[in-house]
């Protein structure tokens, strides 16, 4: 579905809310910028129904803004946004965080006027029946976003493992009694941070990478060295550098984050063999159209199994390996 026309934004002030239960406490936004900041999010994901307001949309065909944060039919009946909605949207907005609405609500049309009247900014959403999965994907692929620094909100559990499962950022369970709020964002931002650190990719550009690669292999003595991932970097050295308490599920979870952080930026892929501690070795990582396809191979201890094949660079394929580590 194509994202709305945007409405006049309200002029900016400082949001402040309390949640459904009845709490009089304001929710300062203050923090939210430096967190954001920190954790560089690519999209925060909304479901709808039950994490932006207190019922299904699809039960208010005929129901209409009639107040902020309030909308009503003939019959009476009230559909309400969650308190801190407004707020959490607006502060993402502000930091520049796009929006993004998946909901298998098959309401579609009543979900953007409804989203309109509440005047929630959004730049894609995927209102259909059908699985988070291919709502999260559709949203990703509309927006040009990386879903491994997502958020996801959601109310319902299936949902949330669903999204852990495509590989997105943050999924955050949010109460269906008060719906999403700061505090659940403060979470997202917070896990995917963490998250990112683990991949050991977090603000660090393709070219420094190839730079710091480059430096140590300028600096290795005795000619040309083995090529060895690790986290943080690629590393040029001996069986002691190469070998340095790594295990084959390290290897794999860095090399697949780097060579498609690399791939964009330098058109290459590669594959490899690297000795770990667990008697394995890191041996393929083969990438087509930005996707790649890790496979392990096992080694017999003290075996040397070094080097990157199948180099694509400019339609160029190249062989590195031990004897020539800048054949790439």
């Amino acid at each position: 579905m194509e994202p709305p026309c945007r409405e006049q934004r309200r002029p900016p002030t400082e949001p402040s809310s309390s949640r459904a239960s009845g709490g009089e406490a304001s929710h300062s936004t203050v923090d939210l910028p430096a967190l954001i900041a920190s954790c560089n999010p690519s999209v925060a994901i909304f479901d709808l129904d039950s994490t932006l307001w207190n019922g299904n949309c699809e039960s208010f065909d005929a129901a209409r803004v009639v107040a902020p944060g309030e909308a009503s039919d003939t019959a009476g009946r009230t559909l309400r946004l969650f308190p801190e909605v407004s707020a959490v949207f607006e502060a993402l907005s502000r930091a520049g965080v796009p929006i993004g609405i998946a909901s298998a609500s098959p309401a579609a049309a009543t979900a953007t006027r409804l989203l309109q009247g509440f005047r929630l900014d959004y730049g894609h959403a995927v209102v259909q029946p059908g699985s988070k999965s291919t709502h999260l994907k559709a949203i990703a692929a509309a927006l040009k976003v990386d879903l491994r620094r997502a958020l996801f909100f959601d109310d319902l559990p299936h949902n949330i493992r669903t999204a852990d499962a495509v590989g997105v950022g943050a999924a955050v369970q949010v109460a269906r009694s008060s719906g999403v709020t700061l505090d659940d964002v403060r979470r997202a931002l917070r896990r995917c941070r963490e998250r990112g650190k683990q991949r050991g990719l977090m603000a660090r550009p393709a070219a420094d990478w190839l730079a710091g690669r480059r430096r140590l292999e300028a600096a290795s003595s005795g000619g040309p060295q083995p090529m060895a991932m690790a986290r943080g970097g690629v590393f040029a050295g001996n069986d002691e550098v190469t070998q340095r308490n790594l295990s084959t599920s390290d290897l794999v979870s860095f090399a697949s984050d780097a060579m498609k952080s690399l791939q964009p930026a330098l058109g290459v892929f590669g594959s490899g063999g690297i000795q770990t501690r667990d008697g394995a070795a890191f041996a393929k990582l083969i990438g087509s159209d930005f996707e790649s396809q890790l496979a392990a191979e096992q080694y017999g201890p003290g075996s040397r199994a070094w080097g990157l094949t199948g180099c694509r660079a400019a339609g160029r394929c190249g062989v590195l390996n031990s004897r020539d580590p800048t054949a790439m």
